[in-house]
């Protein structure tokens, strides 16, 4: 009896020191830590805009454009008659002399008057839009008052619109005639495209 009982308590021992303790069964199951994966952050690409091209010749040299011509060749033929070359800077980077400016302005005329015809037209179709469309109100701020008063002018329009044009005539002439040296050099001078353009090539092989 006493072996029995002997033989019982040494297989509890056994039992209780084979089955594992909490913390043993805790450390048995918690899984082995793995690295978290790296998320990589592209930074966003720079966008790239591209400056516009100052003085690049327009693709269509149209009337504005040679009335604007125009007045550079006669700001820098009167700023050569005021000043000798070297005591004022050039109005344009080409540096082209009074001389030059002076013959360039008949050869200019010449295109300007083949493209009024077609403006004139445009015109008596519909006075008020093309008023509008090309700026009569702040024609000053380019130097086209002369050339719409020019045009104007020439043109007969209905009897619906001719008190209108009368009124717009008067003032496009007014504001011409009150157009100073600096407004007619500062619009002078923005027609930066025409040193490197065809258009001054052209009238170089006609002075």
């Amino acid at each position: 009896m006493k072996l029995l009982s002997l033989i019982v308590l040494q297989a509890v021992l056994l039992t209780a020191c084979s089955t594992p303790g909490p913390k043993q069964k805790a450390a048995v199951e918690v899984p082995p830590v793995t690295e978290a994966p790296k998320v990589v952050v592209e930074k966003p690409k720079p966008v790239v805009v591209e400056a516009p091209k100052v003085g690049k010749e327009p693709e269509h040299v149209d009337l504005r454009r040679l009335d604007s011509v125009a007045t550079a060749m006669r700001a820098i033929y009167d700023q050569s008659l005021l000043h000798p070359a070297p005591q004022v800077p050039p109005m344009l980077a080409c540096d082209i002399n009074g001389e030059e400016a002076l013959s360039m302005m008949m050869p200019l005329k010449a295109r300007i008057d083949e493209k009024v015809p077609r403006e004139l037209k445009d015109y008596i179709r519909a006075p008020r839009q093309y008023a509008k469309e090309n700026n009569f109100s702040t024609c000053q701020v380019t130097c086209h008052c002369g050339l719409y008063a020019s045009l104007l002018s020439d043109a007969v329009v209905e009897s619906g619109d001719e008190s209108w044009h009368k009124d717009q005539l008067k003032t496009l002439r007014k504001k011409a005639g009150g157009q100073t040296v600096e407004q007619t050099e500062t619009c002078a001078r923005l027609q930066t495209w025409f040193c490197e353009s065809s258009l001054r090539s052209e009238l170089m092989t006609e002075i």
